[in-house]
């Protein structure tokens, strides 16, 4: 489902990042949300990012995710 997508008010994201046991930097990336008074949250992607998980390689990640999903109008920056 895609309640964010026609979501009216402010989505909040939110990314957790980890080493897996064979040495890849993974994240994934949630958005949390209210719908029908009731608070939403859900997976919208987990990727490999490249070499670390530094500051820059989360940002691009991150970017790129809202990019692939569309979701450029919904992020205040």
């Amino acid at each position: 489902m895609t309640y964010y997508k026609e979501y009216d008010g402010e989505l909040n994201f939110a990314t957790d990042a980890w080493t897996s046991p064979n040495q890849k930097a993974m994240v994934a990336f949630t958005v949390h949300f209210e719908y029908q008074g009731a608070p939403m949250t859900m997976v919208l992607d987990v990727v490999e990012v490249a070499k670390s998980h530094s500051g820059l390689n989360l940002a691009t990640a991150f970017a790129d995710m809202i990019h692939n999903l569309k979701l450029e109008t919904k992020v205040r920056v």
